[in-house]
């Protein structure tokens, strides 16, 4: 028998024979599958008539062989959901993209009717299993699912693969993947001391501007400015003008011309036409300021940052960070407070009906003494009293169980979509600029310009850790 050697690959799903000794000789067809038999490879086996065709082709017995070939698993498909509606209608995903956008443009919201068809999932498929050269199963990677989740306005049917409207309205796909259909409300100037707080279960057109001190709260909103205020969206936002000084908690995106002193908690991508000063901003999305420049301002991005300009020779140097779950990490956060505070809230009621039946306990109990006139109305009012209590009891539950859902909801999407840790500047970024990504962080010790600041893993050498950088490359 000649010198043969077999060799498998690292994944179990190739081995090779190569003829060894000087000059190299080979044996025979049963020898070599004798050898195979030896390694316990006994699947995927060339025939015979191709060994022998190897073993007789003496001017390549350097030549390695592919003796046999397992099969690899084939994979299945994930499951994925298809919308009926644009859920993109301020069209900011061609900007992500190097596309343009109209600034002033309020998007072309779409509409549907009560019991349109608004998504439908197609279900996740099984793969098949392979098998490696030693014959044993390689079982297909687990196909990922996804669950369409239904807001206000849209329900899902029992098989969970279809969402349909149950109002008429503006239809919307929240950054985490809620669908909702939002009823609309026109105020036709400010909302000040003469509209009062806004509070509102679905679209709000705000021709005017959110006034100094005042709340709103609506599905999606669209202002003409808004000032120090306290804004809380599930949808997107579109200003016109600007925001100075406000608080904007959302799900969505933010479309503004500029953004000064304020405070924002998104979870979709923000575009800014003009500049951002002295603001404090997180969200999962891209923090997108193409042609405009940011100064003395905190901003969070999972998507990447970009701008025309970051910081300056006189202004505070910016902190920012790119590729972090910050925004999804404060939303969790925000509805974990909000789950607390219905709990507290459902306690209290609770005891309050606890005590209202120990009453109603007392009353039935005089009501059937015997020589006492029978006066049921005190005794009705406390059982209505409890059943109202009760029902909202049994609401704060419900509420609490659909926080539970979001909670849950957004921190699978957190983890199913990746980061970009990455900043990229048209014009300048300035010295003292600090910069955090998920392995690193870094201040920078002097001007960048046309330039792209991305984390990158610099491989390491034997026995060492590896190692992560910012580094700064030109700008495509």
């Amino acid at each position: 028998m000649g010198a043969m050697e077999i060799t498998v690959s690292e994944d179990n799903l190739t081995a090779f024979l190569r003829l060894t000794g000087d000059p190299p000789t080979g044996g025979t067809v049963q020898e070599i599958k004798a050898l195979l038999d030896s390694h316990g490879i006994r699947y995927g086996i060339v025939p015979d008539e191709v060994i022998e065709e190897y073993l007789a082709a003496f001017s390549k017995k350097t030549d390695v062989l592919e003796i046999a070939r397992g099969k690899p698993p084939l994979p299945g498909t994930d499951a994925h959901i298809i919308y009926y509606f644009d859920t993109d209608p301020l069209k900011i995903g061609a900007l992500r993209h190097g596309g343009t956008i109209d600034y002033r443009d309020r998007g072309q919201i779409p509409q549907v009717k009560k019991g349109t068809l608004l998504a439908r999932k197609e279900p996740a498929t099984a793969g098949k299993p392979g098998m490696d050269v030693f014959g044993v199963e390689i079982r297909p990677p687990q196909p990922k699912d996804i669950k369409i989740r239904c807001g206000k306005g849209a329900v899902k049917s029992e098989d969970g693969l279809r969402a349909h409207a149950t109002q008429n309205g503006e239809p919307n796909l929240s950054h985490d993947g809620k669908l909702s259909v939002f009823p609309r409300l026109l105020i036709s100037g400010d909302v000040d001391m003469k509209s009062g707080h806004v509070e509102f279960d679905g679209d709000v057109d705000i021709r005017g501007s959110v006034q100094d001190g005042f709340r709103v709260q609506a599905g999606r909103l669209i202002a003409g400015e808004i000032l120090r205020s306290d804004i809380t969206v599930s949808g997107d936002i579109v200003v016109s003008g600007g925001i100075i000084g406000a608080t904007i908690r959302g799900d969505g995106n933010l479309k503004a011309r500029f953004i000064h002193h304020a405070r924002i908690q998104l979870l979709g991508d923000i575009v800014v036409e003009k500049e951002v000063i002295n603001s404090d901003i997180t969200t999962n999305g891209a923090f997108l300021v193409q042609e405009g420049k940011i100064f003395n301002s905190r901003v969070s991005a999972k998507g990447g940052i970009e701008a025309e300009q970051i910081g300056s020779d006189e202004s505070r140097p910016c902190f920012l960070s790119v590729g972090l779950d910050e925004g999804a990490r404060a939303k969790i956060e925000h509805l974990k407070e909000l789950k607390k505070k219905k709990r507290a809230k459902r306690k209290k009621l609770e005891r309050v009906v606890e005590k209202l039946q120990s009453l109603s306990r007392k009353l039935l109990k005089k009501t059937a003494e015997p020589g006492k006139a029978l006066d049921r109305e005190p005794l009705e009012r406390v059982e209505t009293k409890i059943k109202k209590l009760q029902e909202k009891v049994d609401e704060l539950k419900s509420e609490r169980n659909t926080l539970n859902q979001d909670i849950n909801g957004i921190h699978e999407w957190s983890q199913s979509s990746g980061g970009s840790p990455v900043i990229k500047v048209h014009g300048a970024i300035y010295a003292h600029t600090s910069i955090r990504a998920p392995h690193t962080s870094t201040e920078l010790m002097t001007n960048f310009t046309r330039s792209r600041i991305s984390e990158k893993r610099i491989s390491p050498s034997e026995g060492h850790r590896e190692v992560w950088k910012m580094v700064a490359a030109p700008l495509k």
